[in-house]
């Protein structure tokens, strides 16, 4: 019994340690991108989000429902300026299983929010939700979002970011591979 019981324990701690070194791995490189453009820049961890905040305020925001209806009642939401940042990745042990389809940009009232999946080591998932205004720095943008890989068109109800489909034909010629 103690024997399954210290099993279990030392399972369980191998675990835990694999998962802070993935959230180590990913939130080093999240953190040296964004550094490149903003070397002041402040990243927390916030209620398991790494959270990135750069010109955000306060906003009355009218939640608009995926019905397209609009809520009569206002509620605080922090955003980015015209000129600013509001970014959240968190680490999922599974892949996004949401309604929305990845990659996507998400117009909103004041902002656009870029929503994404990402594989990690260790078989994690990395959400990536990227709130910005209009006016913010565009190679920032462009670095953040393809930081964990390339951007790859949407698939209904599949995951968009695989390694395998960033890589060229076996051929290396950009035609597809002849089968034996």
């Amino acid at each position: 019994m103690k024997s399954r019981l210290l099993t279990v324990g030392l399972i369980a701690v191998v675990a835990i340690a694999s998962r802070t070194a993935n959230a180590d791995e990913w939130q080093t490189k999240l953190q040296s991108v964004i550094r490149q453009f903003d070397t002041n820049a402040v990243v927390t961890a916030e209620n398991n989000a790494y959270v990135y905040r750069y010109h955000t305020q306060t906003f009355k925001i009218h939640t608009i429902h995926k019905t397209g209806a609009i809520s009569e009642t206002a509620h605080d939401a922090e955003g980015p300026n015209v000129d600013g940042i509001f970014l959240e990745a968190t680490l999922q042990d599974d892949p996004y299983q949401g309604a929305a389809e990845i990659p996507q940009d998400l117009r909103r009232p004041y902002w656009t929010t870029f929503i994404n999946a990402y594989p990690v080591s260790g078989g994690n998932y990395l959400w990536l939700s990227l709130s910005y205004g209009s006016r913010a720095d565009k190679k920032l943008m462009e670095a953040v979002k393809t930081c964990f890989g390339p951007v790859l068109p949407p698939e209904p109800r599949a995951i968009n970011q695989t390694i395998e489909k960033a890589q060229p034909p076996a051929g290396g010629d950009g035609k597809p591979a002849l089968q034996p």
